[in-house]
């Protein structure tokens, strides 16, 4: 009956509660008059009921610098007449099972094909050269 309750309480908060939070839901119930929480804590671990952990968040952009910033030269016109013409360039990070990889893209605004990428585990200018297609000096 007790392993029942545990997996309801489990259920009905989506898996984000603990032992402790567990055992105080046990605790306001009618049908429960004692249970520690070493107990609702070894119930679930037999049960293999985990509470979910929160992703740490990593700061990745920081825009209080003294660096220049570049102009706007599209003048946020993104519809080209002709290709070749325009690029556009983004870099975001994505959680892998191995930790942040940084995925630079640059796009071809005529036909909104991707013209090249690079992925790094570090988001240093060679990620951008990389998606830019050059080999670390300018072509």
């Amino acid at each position: 009956m007790l392993i029942q309750k545990i997996e309801g309480i489990h259920e009905q908060h989506k898996g984000n509660y603990d032992a402790r939070r567990i055992h105080d839901d046990l605790l306001d119930d009618s049908d429960v008059s004692c249970v520690s929480r070493q107990r609702a804590a070894r119930l679930m671990r037999e049960e293999g009921l985990e509470c979910k952990r929160k992703k740490k968040f990593k700061m990745t952009t920081n825009s209080d610098h003294d660096k220049v910033v570049a102009t706007d030269l599209l003048k946020r016109y993104f519809s080209p007449a002709k290709p070749d013409k325009s690029y556009v360039s983004d870099i975001t990070y994505i959680w892998t099972s191995e930790g942040w990889l940084y995925l630079a893209v640059v796009i071809g605004l005529f036909s909104r094909i991707v013209a090249g990428w690079s992925l790094s585990s570090r988001m240093t200018k060679a990620i951008v050269t990389g998606a830019l297609g050059w080999d670390g000096h300018r072509k």
